[in-house]
């Protein structure tokens, strides 16, 4: 029997692009593109879980930039090394690759049907330039779905302060950290102040990450970006993302195939605002529509999936 997933993002995205494609009538070999894949792990999930969900079968690959300094300079030799020894079935050698932020990704246009990113986007100083490569690398009718947090989020996630990532001046963000460390409170987050590492420190420290290397922005900058290369935006999905995290706290599984009534739109709309101060949101992209200036008929649409 198969094992549930341990991470609920990852539990998600398998779970969303199953569901994205339960109403999908091709039989043909999915190509899916895990950008920003890191330490492997979500490429893993996807590896043993999906054609199980599904009843389909998908090329996996991913990729990584070297020039982030989010990560350590050698993270991509473990990357590797896991997911030769738990999936030696793969020859994984053209499948992971890693490039620079400003590059072009490393793959032919039209090339990918599913581009899935977890907690990468808010790390994506040129959003223009993704969006480009996205919308290049998409076949019509492809999509991406992406798990990651907005600028509405109340807590920033890798601090653990309020609002840290909303703060514009770098010295008030040092000083607001630094007196967050001081009162005892930085104590969450991936980035949580350690025992040696003094106040101030961590508030320099802290406050330069969040500066350089993060990006956070509201769902209108990014729907912005997106129409400019054609995608649509969507934030479907946020809301089943909040009810499996719930099931995973109670120790409950929740079917792998998500369900939209009638009133999800309106749901979603109403509940986004709130759901994304708490916690990550599902952005989808999707290239299946493009306004065609010579149709024959002004106002028509022609569709491209």
């Amino acid at each position: 029997m198969l094992q549930p997933i341990v991470s609920v993002t990852h539990a998600h995205i398998a779970h969303v692009v199953a569901s994205e494609l339960a109403n999908t009538n091709s039989g043909a070999e999915f190509r899916l593109l895990d950008v920003g894949c890191g330490n492997g792990q979500l490429l893993l999930a996807l590896y043993r879980h999906l054609p199980a969900l599904t009843g389909r079968s998908f090329h996996l690959s991913g990729f990584d930039v070297s020039d982030s300094r989010v990560q350590r300079s050698d993270f991509f030799s473990s990357t590797k090394l896991l997911l030769k020894e738990e999936a030696p079935n793969v020859d994984w050698s053209d499948r992971l690759r890693l490039t620079e932020t400003d590059a072009p990704w490393p793959y032919a246009d039209d090339s990918v049907d599913i581009v899935v990113t977890n907690q990468v986007l808010e790390h994506v100083r040129d959003l223009d330039h993704y969006m480009a490569e996205l919308a290049r690398v998409l076949k019509p009718g492809g999509f991406s779905i992406n798990l990651f947090p907005v600028r509405n989020l109340f807590v920033e996630g890798h601090v653990g302060a309020p609002a840290a990532h909303r703060i514009s001046s770098d010295d008030v963000r040092r000083s607001y950290l630094t007196c967050f460390a001081r009162l005892g409170l930085a104590r969450l987050g991936p980035m949580r102040r350690t025992r040696g590492l003094s106040p101030k420190t961590y508030g320099e420290t802290r406050s330069t990450y969040v500066a350089s290397q993060t990006a956070y922005r509201s769902f209108r900058q990014l729907a912005e970006s997106a129409h400019s290369r054609d995608l649509s935006a969507s934030y479907r999905w946020t809301p089943q993302f909040f009810g499996l995290k719930l099931g995973y706290v109670l120790g409950r599984e929740t079917g792998w195939i998500y369900r939209r009534g009638r009133m999800s739109n309106l749901f979603d709309f109403l509940s986004f605002p709130f759901l994304s101060a708490v916690s990550s949101v599902t952005i989808t992209f999707r290239n299946v529509k493009a306004y065609d200036p010579d149709a024959q008929h002004a106002g028509h649409y022609s569709s491209v999936g």
